[in-house]
């Protein structure tokens, strides 16, 4: 699980089969396809995986994708996408 943070407010983020869904559904391609060198590519799959994961935990998520990406800032951004890598063996020690 991953935490973004979008308009001052922190999000839980996890891939779901429902993220996966909505990615296609936005962008015409699966989730495997990813370009990882595509920044629209990146905050759309941030933004269905937050959507995902508040929808599963029953938590109110009114942001549209746009207002995301309006929220995020760069440094946000690259904190999620680094995170995104991130295994239980590869995570860095706070």
């Amino acid at each position: 699980m991953i935490k973004i943070k979008v308009k001052g407010v922190e999000y839980n983020a996890q891939m779901t089969m429902g993220t996966m869904l909505q990615f296609k559904r936005l962008t015409g391609h699966e989730a495997a396809q990813i370009d990882s060198t595509s920044i629209e590519d990146s905050i759309t799959l941030l933004y269905c995986m937050v959507k995902s994961w508040c929808k599963r935990e029953d938590k109110e998520f009114g942001l549209s994708l746009e207002d995301f990406a309006d929220g995020l800032t760069p440094e946000d951004f690259s904190a999620a996408v680094s995170s995104l890598g991130e295994t239980p063996t590869t995570k860095k020690k706070h």
